[in-house]
């Protein structure tokens, strides 16, 4: 007969899946921002991010914004954006 998961234990698991879930999402928004600034085939900007580490996804974001945003709220807003997600991939490693 199986042991059920004590309730601390179940907690955690469940913390732990919604820290997962979270930062999946957050990942797919940084991609999208990355997209937005590549005009290629759609099939080009998921080939190159497939093979990048989030260290080097929110480098190739800050180079894009800088290059190519001219609206400068955005362009701040933009390198702001990845700036946190590096602290938060920090924290999240924590």
């Amino acid at each position: 007969m199986q042991r059920r998961p004590s309730s601390a234990h179940s907690t955690y698991a469940r913390i732990v899946g919604e820290v997962a879930i979270a930062w999946n999402r957050l990942e797919r928004r940084l991609d999208s921002l990355i997209y937005h600034y590549l005009t290629v085939d759609p099939y080009v900007p998921g080939f190159i991010l497939g093979g990048m580490s989030n260290d080097a996804k929110t480098e190739f974001a800050k180079f894009l914004i800088k290059r190519f945003e001219k609206n400068a709220v955005l362009k701040e807003h933009g390198i702001h954006f990845a700036a946190l997600f590096n602290r938060l991939r920090e924290n999240r490693n924590i």
